[in-house]
């Protein structure tokens, strides 16, 4: 079996999973159903075919409820199987645009702050993107979830 890296963006929707060989994109899963009902089946898939190295995966912002969930998953799999975790904000797979977040606000970064506005934009066009390369170097060991809007809102 091939050692792979996996890239996972389920901080919207579609989920994006894309599965990397010497830093390069290899393969590309979406799903447009929730987090809770594919992450498993997806990896389970991944698993049959592979061996994953380092799962690189968005910390925040976004849907919380999928970031949290997405961790305490990843972080079994990471503790079972000994895989490594890294991490990254959303933004790096966005050109840096707004993420639609709660009540019609949205969250923008600016000098590596991440806060919650009021925008009036079309959400729409802004897509996320899987890279074509990543470098490792990008990403943080620091992998516990970022929670930037407050607990109730």
């Amino acid at each position: 079996m091939k050692n792979i890296d996996i890239v996972l963006v389920s901080i919207s929707n579609p989920i994006l999973i894309g599965i990397y060989l010497n830093e390069a994109l290899i393969d590309t899963i979406t799903s447009d159903e929730k987090t809770s009902d594919v992450i498993s089946d997806i990896f389970e898939e991944i698993l049959k075919k592979y061996n994953i190295n380092t799962i690189l995966y968005t910390s925040s912002p976004g849907s919380h409820l999928s970031t949290k969930l997405v961790y305490v998953y990843i972080k079994t799999l990471s503790i079972v199987k000994g895989i490594n975790i890294k991490s990254v904000d959303g933004f790096f797979f966005n050109n840096n645009n707004p993420i639609k977040g709660i009540m019609g606000k949205y969250f923008v970064k600016t000098n590596k702050e991440i806060l919650l506005k009021t925008l009036k934009i079309n959400d729409e066009n802004i897509k996320f993107q899987l890279p074509q390369h990543i470098d490792m170097k990008q990403f943080s060991s620091n992998i516990e979830p970022v929670y930037v809007a407050p607990a109730v809102y």
